[in-house]
């Protein structure tokens, strides 16, 4: 029987399976060296968001006083808020009727006096209506009288009521009375309040 010498081959065959081992080793070094860099690099993003939050949650308990004092004035505001409201229609509408007077004060004719002023508001689903009663020596102040009232913008539906001829201690003189309507005084009518109107 031949003697083969298989000592080379296996010889080979030892030398590639430590090759194998060894790239195998180094493969799984590599490995575990990257996933050891990403799991430091991970955990220093962990401890940094750690800090961070920690970070925050000492921000906001400082602001936490700030935060409530907010809503507090939030809900003190929507409480004061109506009253607001009628408050700066009350001021609208005193600023209409100091405007209403002024306007009377400047806009009267020479030779017509003024002897009063009334509103009326009774009726809710009407403006308020004022009435001005006064003397003139003559009608062509009352005419003229009327249609300076008629540009007074805060009033409309000027009308004259009446014009009488009255004796007087100081002589003849003419009594008379103008009426108008508030401007803005009238409800705001809806739209199915229109819609009735309408039909």
């Amino acid at each position: 029987m031949p003697n083969i010498n298989l000592i080379q081959e296996q010889r080979q065959h030892s030398k590639k399976n430590d090759l194998r081992a060894r790239a195998g080793f180094f493969a799984f070094v590599g490995t575990a060296v990257v996933f050891g860099g990403l799991y430091g690099v991970l955990l220093l993003k962990g401890g940094e968001l750690n800090s961070q939050e920690a970070s925050l949650k000492m921000d906001l308990q400082k602001l936490e006083p700030a935060v409530t004092q907010i809503e507090k004035n939030r809900k003190e505001e929507a409480e004061m808020q109506p009253r607001v409201a009628s408050l700066e229609e009350a001021q609208d509408l005193t600023d209409r009727w100091v405007g209403i007077v002024e306007h009377f004060t400047t806009q009267t004719p020479s030779n017509t006096w003024l002897v009063g002023m009334r509103a009326t508001g009774s009726d809710a689903t009407k403006p308020v209506n004022i009435s001005v009663t006064g003397m003139a020596t003559s009608q062509e102040p009352v005419g003229e009288f009327m249609l300076r009232t008629q540009n007074e913008p805060d009033l409309e539906g000027v009308t004259l009521k009446f014009t009488n001829e009255k004796t007087t201690v100081y002589g003849p003189v003419i009594e008379f009375e103008i009426g108008a309507d508030v401007k803005g005084t009238a409800p705001e009518k809806t739209t199915l309040e229109e819609g009735e109107v309408k039909a």
